[in-house]
């Protein structure tokens, strides 16, 4: 005989479990809402109607199956400002990090891990040179530069609860776009693609270490007279101080976005040979392989007939860096040319503060760039000196390696002063060679082909 007892559940039991689940159930909710709030609301709204005040007439932006914004403006300027609006919306902490990195003020966003970076910047002088250039700006870049500034801040008013992940995560607010800011963005680049005073350095070791003749085996630019391959004067400290600045500036230099140290090509086909009725041009300028790209796709048209161009801009900058117009066709590729010099100073024994030129002594230019560091009550001061010739960089070795070390100045065409912004904006109207010349002859930096 076989007998069934039936189980007894205890009278709390369901109402427990169903406090259980639905107590995971408001948590999954919950962490959905936080993704939800963190990583999809921020999103671009891209089918909307806006107000901007500083726009004189309506403009329209169109995005294809590729998201790739169409601008149609009235004018230029109305062109130029939807396109600053577009490139927020699209890159806006691309924007952020370009423009503190100029500033050299990444470390108060991102703490102490950035502080390095800051210091050479401040050192190289980035911003500095920025401010200069838009102190000689011409009315009509300015105007250009000033409308671009304003689409990106119309994006940041309408948009202060809605930025990127990326702002929440790190905890930090951007502040207002300035047209210093585009100007420096152009700086860095031209730093990050001009990289041959680290070649000067191994040269100048080489020649120590093999003499002319072995260094030139191993290094074609020391052949036929290109470089000077004499070592007369480079003593043992001048060889630390370049391999000790070396050591530097690898520890920072990923910050910065450095190309890789290969070519870059361009490639033209004309009309008799393709299928089509125009000629094809293929450009491959090899820059650095970030996440987001440098490149950003936009055709911008003003229906005054003032513009009417697309292809490849970068994020920060007006107007279209590689592309074509209604006249010509342009692609770029990185020049590799030799705009950067170390000088070895000679300091005054007397006054330290000064520097041998000639047969005098010359006083330097001392600044005091003050660092806010994210988490730390109290600036970083970073004395800059400034010779003839440009910084003292032997100041960012760290201490303890530099004591005995010679000082060594950098001259760089970027502390010169550049028109980019006006060559890259009259290169978008250019309708024939001599245009398309005298566009680029305004051009100092970045050192491109």
């Amino acid at each position: 005989m076989i007998e069934r007892t039936a189980t007894h559940v205890p009278s709390v039991f369901f109402p427990l479990l169903s406090l259980v689940l639905f107590v995971l159930a408001a948590l999954a909710l919950a962490f959905i809402g936080v993704l939800w709030y963190i990583f999809w609301r921020p999103l671009a709204r891209t089918k909307q109607d806006l107000v901007i005040d500083e726009l004189a007439a309506p403009v329209e932006i169109v995005r294809d199956r590729w998201g790739v914004p169409h601008i149609y403006a009235g004018t230029a300027r109305d062109a130029f400002l939807a396109q600053g609006y577009v490139h927020a919306q699209d890159r806006l902490f691309q924007l952020e990090y370009a423009r503190l990195l100029a500033r050299g003020s990444l470390a108060e966003a991102l703490g102490p891990a950035a502080l390095e970076a800051d210091r050479w910047s401040r050192v190289i002088g980035f911003w500095r040179a920025a401010e200069r250039d838009v102190a000689a700006l011409a009315p009509e870049d300015r105007d250009a530069l000033t409308a671009y500034t304003a689409g990106v801040n119309a994006f940041l008013e309408a948009n202060q609860l809605r930025r990127p992940a990326e702002f929440t995560i790190v905890g930090h607010v951007p502040q207002p776009w300035q047209i210093q800011d585009s100007v420096g963005i152009l700086k860095v680049l031209g730093w990050a693609l001009s990289m041959n005073w680290e070649a000067e350095l191994v040269r100048m070791q080489l020649i120590q270490r093999l003499g002319p003749e072995r260094a030139a085996e191993l290094d074609p630019a020391l052949r036929n007279g290109k470089l000077p391959a004499d070592g007369d004067g480079l003593d043992a400290a001048a060889l630390a101080a370049a391999g000790q600045l070396m050591a530097a500036y690898q520890e920072v230099a990923g910050w910065f976005g450095n190309a890789p140290a290969a070519g870059s090509n361009n490639w033209v086909v004309n009309a008799q040979r393709v299928a089509g009725p125009m000629p094809l041009l293929a450009n491959d300028p090899h820059l650095t392989v970030s996440i987001p790209s440098l490149w950003y796709e936009n055709h911008i048209e003003a229906a005054d007939g003032s513009l009417r161009v697309t292809g490849a801009t970068f994020a920060g900058v007006p107007g279209v860096v590689s592309g074509h117009n209604d006249h010509i066709a342009w692609g770029i590729t990185a020049g590799r040319a030799d705009n950067q010099d170390l000088y070895v100073e000679r300091s005054n024994p007397a006054y330290t503060t000064q520097f041998r030129a000639g047969d005098q002594w010359l006083p330097a230019t001392i600044l005091r760039e003050q660092m806010t560091v994210r988490g730390q009550q109290e600036p970083v001061i970073e004395e800059v000196v400034v010779t003839r010739h440009g910084p003292l960089i032997n100041t960012l070795i760290p201490a303890e390696a530099r004591a005995d070390l010679p000082p060594l100045a950098l001259r760089w065409s970027g502390h010169s002063a550049s028109s980019a912004i006006h060559g890259l904006l009259q290169l978008q109207s250019a309708a024939d060679w001599t245009s398309f010349r005298a566009a680029l002859a305004a051009v100092g930096e970045p050192s491109m082909n």
